[in-house]
């Protein structure tokens, strides 16, 4: 994850791995949770490969892990403990 994270170039067509990369690595202290960052860390991997138009570089497992991730913020949301 680090090498993905600090070879970004910014002109890649393919940046999506960069910047879930970096998404996961500050989620994680930001969230004081390993599990929170991972998980917004496969939400964002989701959400990315939809909107790069690949969709397929992600399995059927990793979509609905990424969903019920989703579905587990939502319910703690806004900040129920």
């Amino acid at each position: 994850m680090f090498q993905h994270f600090f070879r970004f170039q910014g002109h890649r067509a393919n940046a999506g791995r960069e910047v879930q990369a970096g998404l996961t690595i500050i989620a994680i202290p930001l969230t004081f949770s390993i599990a929170e960052g991972i998980g917004i860390g496969l939400i964002s991997a989701a959400l990315l490969a939809l909107a790069l138009g690949k969709p397929r570089s992600i399995t059927r497992v990793g979509y609905s892990v990424a969903a019920v991730f989703f579905l587990q913020f939502l319910r703690n949301f806004p900040f129920n403990g």
